[in-house]
């Protein structure tokens, strides 16, 4: 329960992660089309956990859960370093 009660201040990171993604690709863009874009990217986020919770859930019973959990902590940690540390 520790690694999951820690997980969730790291879960808002994907809210920034959006956020950080609409400050990139809104250039050129209106006010009202960089908040129409940050709540697209806001629901394809959630779709796209909900479509892959299951079968990662399957995956991560059959397998090491640690590791499992570890392996998609670096992943998610890898990407938004990688949004977070690009130029605007």
């Amino acid at each position: 329960m520790i690694g999951f009660t820690a997980f969730e201040p790291g879960n808002c990171a994907a809210t920034l992660l959006i956020l950080r993604a609409t400050e990139l690709c809104r250039s050129g863009q209106s006010e009202m089309g960089g908040t129409q874009l940050a709540i697209i990217l806001y629901v394809l986020y959630n779709v796209a956990a909900t479509v892959i919770s299951i079968p990662a859930g399957r995956h991560g019973d059959r397998t090491n859960p640690v590791r499992f959990v570890a392996t998609g902590a670096v992943l998610f940690w890898g990407w938004l370093h990688l949004v977070r540390t690009r130029p605007p």
